[in-house]
C-alpha cells in the first residue's frame, strides 16, 4: 500500500513537472463594478492588495473622484488580471487628481484594457490614456499590459495624451522600471478634430523627472490626421513628447511607430520628440518600423474663399 501511494505521489509530481511553464490560472475577469481591497496597511512591508479587477477599479475610482492621491503608499499585485475590454478610467484622471503611489505588479499582467476618448455634451472623456493617467512623484513596476487606445473619431479633446503604462509623468520624480506593453495605442482625426496628439508607448508626455528603466513596448503607436489637427503628433515607442529630465535605460522598443499630420509630425522609435529639458539614454534601442509623414498645409482662407464663390455661383445658377 505504501509503494502504491509512493508511486502516485511520484506520478503526479513528474506530472506537474511537464506542464508548460507558461500555464497559469485563469486571470479574475472584471464586470465593471469595484470593490474596495481587504488586505495590507499601504506600508512597504505590508502594501494594499490588489487581488482582483474590482480592487484596481476602486483605486482608480478613489484617486479620479478626488478622495486620496495615495502620496507615498505602497500597493502590490497578486494576481493577472482581464479587464475584459470593459470601459477603462485610467488611474489618475487629471491633472487635479494624480496618482503619486508606488504599485508594484510584482511580475502579473493586466490584459483587455481598453480605453475610449471622445468628447460628450462639451466634456472630454478620457483625454489621458493609459492604466495609469496622470502620475506624480510615483513608481509603478513589475508590469505587463495590453493596453488599447481607441480615440473616437469625432474627439475634439485637445490634448490627448497615451502611453501603455501611464499617458502623464506630471511632476515629482517618477520611476517606471521593469514594465513592458503589448497593445496598440491610436488615434484616427477627422475634419472637425483639433489636437495635439501625444503618445508613447510606455508614457506619452513628460513634464516631471522621470526614469524609464528595463522597459519595452511591443504594440503600434500610431496617430493619424484630420484636416483640423492644428497641433500636430509626437509618437515614440517609449515617451512621446519630452519636456523634463528623463533617464532611460536598459530599454527597448519593438513596436510600429506611425505618424501623420497636416502641420507637424515627430516620430522615433525610443522618443518622439525632446522638447526641453536633458535626455539620457543608456543601452536602450528601437527595432520597429519608424514613420513621420508631414502634409503641408495650405491656404486655409483661400480655401474658404473658393467655397464662399462655390456657393454664390449655384446661389446664382439657382435664379
Amino acid at each position: 500500500m505504501k509503494r502504491l501511494y509512493l508511486l502516485s505521489a511520484l506520478m503526479l509530481i513528474m506530472a506537474v513537472a511537464m506542464l508548460p511553464h507558461n500555464m497559469k490560472a485563469q486571470a479574475p475577469v472584471w464586470d465593471g463594478t469595484w470593490e474596495t481591497w481587504t488586505q495590507g496597511s499601504g506600508t512597504q512591508a505590508g502594501p494594499y492588495l490588489i487581488e482582483t479587477p474590482q480592487h484596481l477599479a476602486w483605486l482608480a475610482r478613489q484617486v479620479n473622484n478626488g478622495v486620496s492621491t495615495y502620496n507615498g503608499v505602497y500597493f502590490r499585485l497578486t494576481n493577472d488580471l482581464d479587464l475584459n475590454s470593459e470601459e477603462w478610467t485610467p488611474i489618475g484622471n487629471s491633472t487635479s487628481n494624480r496618482f503619486k503611489g508606488i504599485f508594484d505588479g510584482d511580475n502579473h499582467f493586466i490584459d483587455n484594457i481598453h480605453i475610449l476618448s471622445y468628447t460628450q455634451n462639451g466634456t472630454d472623456i478620457n483625454p489621458y490614456g493609459g492604466l495609469f493617467g496622470v502620475i506624480d512623484n510615483a513608481t509603478i513596476m513589475n508590469i505587463g499590459t495590453n493596453t488599447n487606445m481607441v480615440d473616437n473619431v469625432s474627439c475634439s479633446c485637445t490634448p490627448i495624451y497615451a502611453g501603455g503604462i501611464a499617458a502623464y509623468a506630471y511632476g515629482g520624480t517618477n520611476h517606471i522600471i521593469n514594465c513592458y506593453q503589448t497593445g496598440n495605442i491610436s488615434y484616427l482625426a477627422t475634419f472637425s478634430s483639433s489636437h495635439r496628439g501625444v503618445r508613447g508607448g510606455i508614457v506619452g508626455f513628460v513634464s516631471g523627472e522621470t526614469t524609464l528603466s528595463n522597459c519595452r513596448n511591443y504594440g503600434q503607436v500610431r496617430d493619424y490626421y484630420g484636416f483640423a489637427e492644428y497641433e500636430g503628433c509626437y509618437i515614440g515607442g517609449l515617451i512621446g513628447l519630452v519636456n523634463a529630465t528623463v533617464t532611460i535605460s536598459d530599454c527597448s522598443n519593438y513596436g510600429v511607430v506611425y505618424g501623420k499630420s497636416w502641420t507637424h509630425s515627430y516620430a522615433g522609435g525610443l522618443i518622439g520628440h525632446c522638447q526641453d529639458g536633458t535626455t539620457t539614454i543608456i543601452n536602450s534601442h528601437n527595432e520597429g518600423n519608424v514613420t513621420g509623414l508631414f502634409l503641408w498645409w495650405f491656404d486655409w482662407t483661400f480655401f474658404k474663399y473658393y467655397k464662399h464663390q462655390q456657393l454664390l455661383q449655384r446661389r446664382r445658377a439657382c435664379g
